[in-house]
């Protein structure tokens, strides 16, 4: 249809999804409304004078997608405001209950005349012509040419008046900042832009926080000891940092410090840094919050020099701040049926910017006053290339008023209404993180991979070692390549989770080698890409079919049923699936998911499509054995067994992980410990027996075939800083 018309005194411009009012006020007279809004309105005007049903509504906007009617009733209370129409009333759209709706009023078409009312001619040129419709309303149809010529200038006149310049997104240079043999991440400009900001490992947990001068090429350390330090956030002013950190994972602690870090051990503390006195020397963090008030996450600075995090307690996470000098953080805004997982503030607006998850599993984005006052909330609209599920990171665009996100290959941008538009595809690979200069010239970000090998290993060639190789990961260069184990499949790229076939003789296992996430399986003498995910993919884990023929997939979110033939069948779910587990011989997967925001440990029917819960809170992996026995290993990295509901923790598996998984085989767990011995513990007898050392460069264990395991190595891990430029 065109893209162009009229509606009562509004004229509504599809292309950009804005509604403006026909008259010569200045405030408010431009609307951009969100893109299914748009879908709505385009529906109703496609029958105008006619019902429009729900079932229609749904297919033609949401299509092959579940969403509750709760959407078409937001998007008409969105349309009838944009329009100045009265619920009570309506004049313009009219609900017709238990059935649908319709637009009311005649639609003039500006830019296909053929597509007008049909009315006379002669009398379509009379202005004193009235269109006789509903006996509630008289609404004028004025349709001199002149007029309409004169409508479309002033139009014209009005978007070139108001209308943004368009920029430049394409950020095609790229210019390496680092080049170290160390492993770099969480990369940011300093708000006057004289500095790059970011984090250096000593392996993969412990890093310092570092910054280079832009002009000069210097480097700076700025914390004083190694932590495990989360990105940071600067002041307006850039005077001073904030950041979580949990206590270094290196073994060389005073011992007075013990008893503090095994408390502290596994929970994230809010911390500040002295940015200007770090760069003349080194600084010790400073505790702002500590995590035992409750866990804690995303913290940034407001203009007025108050800190906003994100806190959870229980089940649900809201906002909380923390003003210098008082003894604690004060609740700022709690949702009732949103759960709150990422938090930015535009200082330009003063104005805190919140994405959410609401009780339907629609992604929402809050605009909330620093005082804690809700200023608006809309339903995140995606656009068909983006996943449904996934979770968005955004940050602020420092020259318009939206936000940005990369997915890896494609940028994007997101309107403070929920709009989502693709605005730049990036031409550089294995790109992360990225952040904006304040000038909106430049994007900082983290290149690079860890690339990882399956190996296959016999326990029997494993000898245990009480002095673990693990200090080595420490005494080399992270930078360097090291192969302790024959890879099955050897590339460059990352392989991981390999997996044997039941009753077979096939390995699957996930790999980017082609440059996308995708599963593979190898045989004797083939080895075949099984899927073909589009670009940006990420594959979180798989389960083959307990026959051995098919292989359940956990993709963006979605689950998807791959058979070897490389058919494909995505399961239509209305929740967001964060870990597939295990494939259960009564067609019962196994599986992490997210409702609400909130994670469960389920298992879903296949067959029946029946949710049963089974744990009600954060779960790493989890498995069933053979007598439908629950094995779980919860966020704090203690085992529990589940027998009809009552679980019961493992004691002697307490401080056993250092891996987020486990395997389960013939009444046995295994899995690796801090100082990479391989342990077996047996169910029955309750004995736990170390098997032997594994490399420190050891990953995890993912499946056990008699004695042979196959495990995920690092090969290497190479990730350095680069700005992106036009």
């Amino acid at each position: 249809m065109t893209q162009l018309y009229q509606i009562d005194n509004y004229i509504v411009d599809v292309a950009r999804n804005q509604i403006i009012r026909d008259q010569h006020s200045i405030n408010e007279f431009i609307q951009t409304l969100p893109p299914k809004t748009m879908m709505v309105l385009t529906e109703l005007v496609n029958s105008q004078g006619q019902v429009v049903n729900h079932e229609q509504l749904m297919n033609s906007v949401w299509p092959n997608t579940v969403v509750s009617p709760n959407s078409i009733q937001r998007c008409i209370t969105q349309l009838r405001k944009a329009l100045t129409d009265d619920s009570k009333q309506q004049l313009i759209i009219k609900t017709h209950a238990k059935q649908g709706y319709s637009l009311e009023v005649p639609v003039i078409f500006l830019q296909n005349p053929t597509k007008q009312p049909t009315l006379p001619v002669d009398k379509l040129l009379k202005p004193e012509y009235k269109y006789e419709g509903d006996s509630k309303q008289k609404k004028s149809l004025v349709s001199k040419p002149l007029y309409l010529i004169s409508l479309l200038i002033i139009t014209m006149a009005i978007y070139s008046y108001f209308s943004v310049p368009t920029r430049n997104y394409s950020f095609n240079t790229l210019t390496p900042i680092t080049s170290s043999d160390n492993l770099e991440r969480n990369a940011s400009f300093s708000p006057d832009g004289k500095f790059i900001l970011f984090h250096r490992y000593d392996g993969l947990c412990d890093n310092n926080i570092w910054a280079k001068e832009v002009a000069t090429a210097k480097e700076h350390k700025l914390t004083s000891t190694y932590g495990f330090y989360s990105d940071h956030s600067f002041t307006v002013k850039g005077d001073k940092l904030a950041f979580m950190a949990k206590v270094s994972c290196k073994k060389n602690k005073k011992e007075k410090e013990k008893e503090k870090e095994k408390k502290q051990k596994g929970c994230w503390n809010l911390m500040t840094l002295d940015f200007k006195a770090a760069l003349k020397q080194s600084q010790q963090p400073e505790l702002i919050v500590s995590c035992d008030q409750g866990t804690l996450s995303n913290p940034v600075w407001l203009s007025n020099g108050n800190i906003v995090a994100l806190n959870k307690q229980g089940a649900r996470w809201s906002i909380i701040k923390f003003m210098p000098g008082a003894p604690t953080f004060v609740p700022l805004y709690t949702s009732n049926d949103k759960n709150y997982y990422h938090l930015v503030y535009s200082h330009k607006t003063e104005q805190l910017i919140v994405l959410a998850i609401n009780s339907i599993n629609e992604h929402i984005i809050d605009i909330i006053s620093p005082q804690g006052k809700l200023l608006s909330s809309n339903v995140i609209e995606r656009p068909d290339i983006l996943a449904p599920y996934k979770m968005l990171t955004p940050i602020i665009d420092p020259q318009q008023e939206q936000l940005l996100f990369s997915t890896g290959k494609r940028l994007f941008s997101l309107s403070f209404t929920g709009e989502v538009k693709q605005i730049s595809t990036l031409n550089h690979n294995n790109l992360s993180s990225i952040k904006m200069s304040t000038n909106g010239e430049k994007m900082v970000s983290v290149q690079g991979m860890v690339d990882t090998d399956i190996a296959k290993v016999n326990i029997a060639d494993i000898n245990l070692n009480t002095e673990s190789k693990i200090n080595h990961v420490q005494a080399v260069t992270f930078n360097q390549m090291h192969q302790p184990y024959p890879s099955i499949a050897r590339s460059i790229a990352k392989d991981f989770d390999a997996q044997y076939q039941p009753k077979g003789n096939l390995i699957a296992f996930i790999s980017s080698r082609s440059g996308v996430s995708q599963l593979w399986v190898q045989g004797k003498e083939q080895l075949t890409q099984l899927t073909n995910f589009p670009v940006d993919t990420v594959i979180s884990n798989f389960s083959w079919s307990p026959s051995g023929t098919n292989i359940m997939v956990a993709a963006n979110s979605e689950i998807f049923n791959i058979s070897l033939d490389k058919t494909i069948e995505k399961i239509p779910l209305r929740f967001a699936v964060v870990n597939l587990f295990q494939w259960q011989g009564n067609n019962d997967l196994l599986m992490n998911i997210r409702q609400g925001g909130q994670p469960l440990l389920i298992t879903y029917n296949l067959t029946s499509q029946q949710i049963t819960t089974l744990v009600k809170r954060e779960i790493k992996w989890a498995l069933k054995t053979e007598f439908e026995q629950l094995l779980y290993l919860d966020s704090s990295n203690s085992v529990w067994i589940q027998n009809n509901n009552k679980p019961r923790a493992i004691t002697k598996l307490i401080n056993q992980f250092a891996s987020p998984r486990f395997i389960f085989n013939n009444g046995q767990i295994y899995s690796i410990n801090k100082h990479k011995n391989l342990w077996s513990y047996t169910l029955e007898t309750d004995a736990f027996k170390e098997l032997g050392t594994m490399d420190s460069y050891t990953n995890f264990i993912s499946d056990i075939k008699q004695s042979e395991l196959l495990l995920t190595q690092v090969i290497a891990a190479k990730k350095e800083v680069v700005v992106l430029s036009n």
